[in-house]
């Protein structure tokens, strides 16, 4: 995570956001140090609070990424499976380009049976990452379960050429 003393609150924040950014700021550090304390559900609830105070204070900073996607898993794990949706598609709203919330939104699909919007996102997760063995086999693996079978055999042969595999030494099935 971006440490907490290293997230300091926009100069150009007009004065009416700047109580909530600071007691965003103020939960994002209780946040991050329940989660260095491995004391979850504290963690959860905090992350809450704190990115609750960002969106008031029209201040989500990118940099919270990481701290985003450990909120998203532990929703997950919470059996809070559509709020973790909701966030990871909020947060791509603001910032599509990350790969990251893209590709923990296609493994979220994926457990859902959403697996048009799995590929979807492991497609362009592929294209920023065409050498990921893991996002080749995430992109095979929804191919086959869609029944695009020329497809799943393409991401297949990535993954085994990425492992040095020879090609054509394999069956097709």
């Amino acid at each position: 995570f971006t440490p907490p003393n290293k997230l300091s609150v926009p100069n150009d924040l007009p004065e009416s956001q700047r109580d909530p950014a600071v007691a965003a700021r103020d939960a994002y550090r209780q946040a991050v140090d329940a989660h260095n304390r491995d004391d979850r559900a504290s963690f959860v609830g905090l992350a809450q609070k704190a990115l609750s105070s960002f969106r008031q204070a029209n201040w989500l900073p990118n940099e919270l990424a990481a701290f985003h996607i450990v909120y998203i898993s532990l929703l997950v794990e919470g059996g809070q499976v559509a709020q973790a949706l909701r966030e990871g598609e909020s947060w791509l709203s603001r910032y599509p380009q990350s790969i990251h919330h893209r590709d923990t939104l296609g493994e979220l699909y994926y457990r859902q049976g959403q697996l048009e919007f799995a590929a979807g996102y492991f497609e362009v997760v592929a294209k920023s990452y065409p050498n990921s063995l893991a996002t080749q086999r995430r992109l095979a693996r929804a191919y086959s379960f869609l029944g695009a079978q020329e497809k799943a055999r393409v991401a297949v042969d990535r993954c085994l050429r990425l492992i040095h595999f020879q090609p054509g030494r394999y069956p097709k099935h």
